[in-house]
């Protein structure tokens, strides 16, 4: 079994980067589909503004989670880069760069969904603002902070496109992964790059594109599964 200078086979870090890999799909799906999904009402601030304090344990819960996504994306950024190192340093790190920029951004974006809870609860007591709001000032505020939050998303997956594509090449040239995975990866990212330029260069085209994004979960998927339970071909690395 090769051994890295991390003192960690490829095998083991490649499990441990699907593991992770794994972790942030399940958690974003659930953050993203059942917590806001249940949450947000496009168009209805207050409707949105009522789900949001009824469900206000389960919102926090979803900040939570994202925030576990995140430190696992780190994890998986620097995993991979270490698996993929030994095919193109240069590429690697790229890959690597552009991942922890999409992290750190999706990091600080949390505080604009927290900041949709904070107005929300400014005269409830429950939340540190000094800042009074009316009914309606709060409602329309959290709606501006939620929509912040979706766009922050979608910016910070144009640094997650690049970082797919490129995965998407070292991948196929690799050799201990199969190609399948590459072509699978680099066309994830040609969606999230296509997706996220579309919401801010033509908005009301966005929603058509929406059912492009099983290419994304089927791609990551299969990575994550990939390397947890087969990992890499110890032969053919390095």
């Amino acid at each position: 079994m090769s051994a890295t200078t991390t003192g960690w086979s490829p095998k083991q870090m490649a499990r441990f980067a699907g593991a992770a890999y794994l972790l942030i799909i399940v958690l974003g799906v659930w953050a993203e589909g059942f917590v806001r999904g249940s949450i947000f009402v496009p168009g209805e601030p207050a409707t949105t503004a009522a789900n949001l304090i009824a469900q206000e344990g389960l919102y926090r819960m979803g900040i939570v989670a994202e925030t576990v996504m995140a430190l696992a994306d780190v994890t998986v950024a620097v995993l991979l880069y270490l698996l993929l190192r030994v095919v193109s340093r240069p590429l690697a790190l790229a890959a690597m760069a552009f991942h922890l920029i999409e992290t750190a951004m999706l990091g600080s974006n949390l505080l604009n969904g927290y900041a949709a809870l904070l107005v929300l609860t400014a005269n409830t007591g429950t939340a540190l603002s000094a800042a009074p709001f009316d009914a309606v000032q709060a409602q329309m505020l959290a709606d501006f902070f939620l929509t912040l939050h979706r766009n922050g998303y979608s910016l910070a997956l144009i640094f997650f496109g690049v970082n797919c594509l490129l995965l998407g090449v070292l991948i196929w040239r690799a050799g201990f992964l199969p190609k399948l995975l590459g072509a699978l990866m680099a066309a994830s990212g040609v969606v999230y790059l296509t997706t996220s330029i579309v919401r801010f260069a033509a908005p009301e085209h966005y929603g058509t594109l929406s059912p492009a994004f099983v290419v994304c979960l089927i791609a990551e998927l299969a990575l994550a599964l990939w390397l947890l339970v087969r990992g890499v071909n110890e032969e053919k690395w390095g």
